[in-house]
C-alpha cells in the first residue's frame, strides 16, 4: 500500500483512540521513524510488514486500507470490461486490446497461448505484424495496470508460449466470484458472489469473445451458483431475493430449466401463485416454438408442486420502510461511503458472527444525516426485510427522544400490538431483539445524544447493520460494542465546488474565484454552502463577487446563514444545540475561545483562560472535541471551525478581557523560557508573571533540550 490516503487513516484512527506516535511504536513493535513515515504516506515495499502491524494494533479494516491504496487495482469482467487504478478508471484503448484483456482475465492464472490470442483477435487472417502487436497491447495494458501495482512486478506476465493475468480475489472480480465458491454453498457467501455481477460477461465487447469457452463456463458457473442459492435459502421472507437474482439470469438464459424451476417454487413462496403458473405458460410456450420440446420432468414437477400449493407460505410479516426521503444534489464523501460499503461486505459475507455497527460523528452541519440517509437509500435493496428510522433528537430544540418510545415505535412498525409492549425498557429491549432476530435489516439511529441512549436500542444480531450519527465521538460504543468510527469532517475544496456548482450551476462557473471565496467563508461545511447558495439563488441580480463581500464580515454572515423559520436551516441555532448541552465550566471555556484573535491554542492556553489546571482544562478541551466544538490535531492542538469561532465570539459577548490579557502574559513567560532553553541556559527569571495564574506552569522546553542533545 502506498500513498498519502493511508497515512492519513492511519493517523486519524491513532489520534481517534488517544494515542501518541509513540503510544503506537510501542503497542506495534515498530520505531517511532517508521510511523512517521507511514503516516506522511512515504511506503516503500521494505515497510510492508510494519505495515501489517500498524493496520493489526490500530484495528483498521484491512478492506478500507486496500482502497486507500494508491496501486490498488481492480479488474473487472464480470459485466462491461472494467479497470480501476488507485479508484480511477482507466483508459484501455482500442477494442482489440481491450478483448486482449478480457481473455486473459477470463483465463486469469493460466498462460493464454499466442495462437489462441491471435485466433481470437484475427480469426485465420492475421496481419504480418501480429506478434509486434500483441507486444504493443500487452505493454500498454501493463502501463494501465499499473505494472502490477502492490505486488511490484507485472500484473501480466510474459511465458515462452504466451501470457498469463497473475490477479487475484482482492483485484480481480471473476476470481473473487471463484474463490467465494470455493467456500461452500453458504447462502451468505453464494450471495456474495452473486453479487461480483453486473451484467452478461464482457458485455461491451463483441461476440466472439463473448462466447469463447472460458466466457461460457463463467456463466455457467454463475446459473450454478444461482440455482445452489434459491436453493439454500429456506426462509419464505428471503424468497423475494431469490426472485430477484433469478429473474436477472433469466433475462439472459430464457430456457434454462433449472433456473424457470426454482423461480416458480420461489414465486410460490412469496404468494405469488398466479405468477409462477404464468411463468410456466410463457416457458412451455418458448420451449415448444423455439426447440419444439415439451417441458421437463423438474419444470412440470415444479409446476405440479405450485398447483398443489406444496411450497413453504410466505410468513406474513411486516416489512417497515422509514427512511426518510433522500437528500438533494449529495456531494462528495467517496471515502465514507466506501467505508460503510465495505462494513455492509461483512454483513452480506457472514464474516462476523457480532452486530455492525458503524457510527457517524461530527460537528452540526457537517452532513451526517445526509451521508446515513444517502448510503441507506443507495443500499436498501440489501436489507429485504425493511429500514427502521428515529431521530433520537439528542441535539435538537424539542425533548431528546426517551429510548422506551423509541422502542415501542419500532414494534409497532414490526407489527407488535401495542397492548403486547411491555411497559419496562429493558423487556421492550428483549422483545425488540428477539422479533428482528432473523431479520436482515437496516437501522439508522439518527442524532444520538449518548452511547447509553443508543444501546436499548440496538438488535444484538449479525443479519442487521445499524447506523448510527451523533455530534459526540461515542467512543464507549467502539469499546463496548465494537462500533466502527466514521469520522466526518468538513468538505475538501474540490467536494464544496461540486457542490456550490450543483446547486447554483453556471453562476459558479462563470465566477470560480468568487465561489471559492465562499465555500471558504463558509468552511466548507455543507449546511452553510447550501444556505449561501439558497442566498444565491433568493438575489439572482447580486453576482457572486457581491455576495462574497457581503460575507466578509463574521458576525453578519452568521446572521446571513439563516433560512428563516426552520431552526434546522440556520447555523446558529444548529450550534446553538451542541453549545446548551456542554457543561457550565464548558460553555464559559467556548466563550472564551471565541475571544482569541487566532483559531488554534494548546492546553497551556485554556488553562490560563480559565485560571485553572491544567488537568482541568485538558478534560474541558476534552469536552468540546468530543462534542465536535473544537478538532484536535495530530499534535496536540485545538483548532476552530471558522463558524464556531464567530458563533463563540458572538455568545462571549460583553465577556471580561482579563482572561486575554493573562494570556498575553503567558505567552511572554513562555516565549522567555523557549527563548533561554535555545540560547542553552536552563534558567530563567520569571519575575511575577506567573502571579496571575499560578495553577499553570509553564512549559519547560524540556523536549527540545533532549532532541538538541
Amino acid at each position: 500500500m502506498r500513498g498519502t490516503a493511508f497515512g492519513t487513516v492511519v493517523r486519524r484512527r491513532r489520534v481517534e483512540l488517544g494515542l501518541t506516535q509513540r503510544d503506537l511504536a510501542e503497542l506495534a513493535d515498530l520505531s517511532v521513524r517508521t510511523i512517521g513515515k507511514i503516516e506522511q504516506g512515504r511506503l516503500p515495499d521494505t515497510l510492508s510488514k510494519s505495515i501489517d502491524r500498524v493496520i493489526s494494533t490500530l484495528g483498521i479494516d484491512p478492506e478500507i486500507a486496500c482502497c486507500c491504496s494508491d496501486s490498488a487495482i481492480r479488474v473487472s469482467v464480470l459485466g462491461p470490461l472494467a479497470v480501476q487504478l488507485g479508484g480511477v478508471v482507466q483508459e484501455l484503448g482500442a477494442q482489440k486490446q481491450r478483448c486482449l484483456l478480457g481473455l486473459l482475465a477470463l483465463r486469469y492464472g493460466t498462460t493464454v497461448s499466442r495462437d489462441e490470442i491471435v485466433e481470437l483477435l484475427w480469426g485465420t487472417t492475421p496481419p504480418p505484424t501480429w506478434q509486434n502487436l500483441i507486444h504493443t497491447y500487452v505493454t500498454r495494458l501493463r502501463k494501465a495496470l499499473g505494472n502490477g501495482g502492490s505486488h511490484g512486478h507485472n500484473a501480466i506476465v510474459t511465458a515462452p508460449s504466451g501470457y498469463r493475468l497473475t490477479l487475484g480475489a482482492q483485484e480481480l472480480d471473476i476470481a473473487e466470484f471463484d474463490a467465494l465458491l470455493q467456500q461452500g454453498e453458504n447462502p451468505e457467501k453464494l450471495a456474495a458472489a452473486l453479487d461480483q455481477w453486473r451484467g452478461p460477461v464482457l458485455a461491451d465487447l463483441p461476440d466472439r469473445l463473448r462466447w469463447h469457452p472460458a466466457a461460457v463456463s463463467a456463466q455457467e458457473r454463475r446459473i450454478s451458483a444461482a440455482m445452489a442459492y434459491a436453493d439454500a435459502v429456506v426462509e419464505p421472507s428471503r424468497q423475494d431475493d431469490v426472485i430477484r437474482r433469478l429473474q436477472a439470469l433469466i433475462v439472459e438464459a430464457p430456457m434454462h430449466e433449472g433456473l424457470l424451476a426454482r423461480v416458480m417454487l420461489a414465486l410460490a413462496a412469496a404468494g405469488r401463485q398466479a405468477d409462477a403458473i404464468s411463468l410456466y405458460a410463457g416457458a412451455r410456450q418458448l420451449l415448444g416454438n423455439e426447440l419444439g420440446v415439451d417441458p421437463s420432468a423438474e419444470l412440470r414437477s415444479a409446476h405440479e408442486r405450485v398447483l398443489r400449493q406444496d411450497v413453504p407460505a410466505k410468513a406474513s410479516r411486516f416489512v417497515p420502510a422509514q427512511l426518510p426521503t433522500d437528500v438533494v444534489c449529495f456531494s462528495g464523501r467517496r471515502h465514507q461511503l466506501a467505508a460503510l460499503d465495505s462494513l455492509l461486505a461483512e454483513v452480506r459475507g457472514g464474516n462476523s458472527a457480532a452486530m455492525v455497527i458503524a457510527a457517524i460523528a461530527g460537528s452540526a452541519g457537517v452532513g451526517k444525516t445526509a451521508l446515513a440517509l444517502h448510503w441507506g437509500h443507495k443500499n436498501k435493496h440489501h436489507f429485504p426485510d425493511g429500514q427502521l428510522y428515529v431521530n433520537l433528537r439528542g441535539y435538537d430544540p424539542d425533548e431528546p427522544v426517551d429510548p422506551a418510545d423509541a422502542l415501542a415505535a419500532f414494534l409497532r412498525a414490526l407489527g407488535v400490538e401495542t397492548h403486547s409492549i411491555p411497559r419496562d425498557v429493558n423487556e421492550r429491549s428483549a422483545l425488540f431483539r428477539t422479533v428482528v432476530a432473523d431479520r436482515r435489516m437496516l437501522m439508522i439511529l439518527d442524532n444520538a445524544q449518548a452511547a447509553s441512549v443508543v444501546r436499548p436500542l440496538l438488535p444484538g444480531t449479525s443479519e442487521a447493520f445499524v447506523v448510527i450519527t451523533s455530534r459526540d465521538s461515542l467512543r464507549g460504543l467502539a469499546v463496548r460494542e465494537g462500533a466502527r468510527l466514521i469520522d466526518l469532517g468538513v468538505l475538501s475544496l474540490a467536494e464544496s465546488r461540486a457542490l456550490m456548482t450543483t446547486l447554483i450551476g453556471d453562476r459558479v462557473t462563470s465566477a470560480p474565484e468568487a465561489s471559492d471565496a465562499l465555500v471558504e467563508q463558509c468552511g466548507h461545511l455543507p449546511l452553510a454552502i447550501r444556505l449561501v447558495a439558497d442566498l444565491a439563488a433568493r438575489k439572482p441580480d447580486v453576482d457572486l463577487v457581491e455576495l462574497a463581500e457581503e460575507l466578509a464580515d463574521e458576525q453578519h454572515r452568521l446572521r446571513l446563514l439563516d433560512a428563516g423559520d426552520d431552526p434546522y436551516a440556520s447555523i446558529g441555532a444548529v450550534f446553538s444545540w451542541s453549545y446548551n448541552k456542554l457543561s457550565s465550566e464548558g460553555a464559559r471555556l467556548f466563550r472564551l475561545l471565541g475571544l482569541l484573535p487566532g483559531n488554534t491554542l494548546d492546553v497551556y492556553a485554556a488553562a490560563v483562560l480559565l485560571n485553572t489546571s491544567r488537568e482541568k482544562a485538558d478534560a474541558l478541551l476534552d469536552e468540546l472535541a468530543d462534542a465536535h466544538l473544537l478538532d484536535r490535531d495530530v499534535n496536540g492542538r485545538f483548532r476552530f471551525h471558522d463558524l464556531l469561532r464567530a458563533y463563540a465570539r458572538q455568545k462571549a459577548g460583553q465577556e471580561i478581557q482579563e482572561p486575554s490579557q493573562n494570556l498575553i502574559d503567558f505567552y511572554r513567560a513562555a516565549r522567555s523560557r523557549a527563548a533561554s532553553v535555545l540560547a542553552g541556559n536552563g534558567r530563567v527569571s520569571r519575575a511575577n508573571l506567573l502571579g496571575a495564574f499560578p495553577a499553570v506552569p509553564i512549559p519547560t522546553f524540556a523536549h527540545f533540550v533532549r532532541d538538541a542533545r
